[in-house]
């Protein structure tokens, strides 16, 4: 009886294990996972190359902005405070007129604003980062 249970059992596991030993060995489970973990690495891969062009792109776009920052920041020297008076006059030789101007503040007064004083070798007489400006003056009547 005790042979007959042993074989008996030895059977059963024989039979378990046959059926179960497709699933582990070349059956398409396996092959259908590893295509799936291809597709799934390429897929990622695409993604990286990806981020790694925009990457690329916003790189150059951000060095595009800060080179003429730089360039700027080689030209400064220092900040002036100043303040705007009114009722400068001045003549041309035949009229005499009244403007405004933007002068140091007296000693003790707070500056109006302030202005970054720039090297006279970054400004050129064609187009520039800095350009200047003029206040058209008031005839007197």
């Amino acid at each position: 009886m005790r042979h007959a249970l042993i074989t008996a059992l030895v059977a059963a596991l024989v039979a378990a294990a046959f059926t179960a030993l497709p699933a582990y060995t070349t059956s398409t489970s396996s092959t259908v996972t590893v295509k799936g973990l291809q597709r799934q690495v390429n897929g990622l891969r695409r993604e990286v190359n990806g981020l790694r062009r925009e990457v690329r792109a916003n790189k150059l776009a951000i060095d595009a902005r800060v080179r003429p920052l730089e360039a700027d920041l080689n030209c400064s020297t220092r900040v002036l405070g100043v303040t705007r008076y009114n009722g400068y006059v001045w003549t041309d030789g035949a009229d005499f007129y009244t403007t405004t101007a933007w002068d140091s503040p007296a000693v003790g007064q707070a500056p109006a604003a302030w202005v970054q004083q720039i090297d006279a070798s970054c400004v050129t007489s064609g187009m520039s980062t800095y350009s200047t400006s003029s206040m058209a003056p008031q005839r007197l009547r």
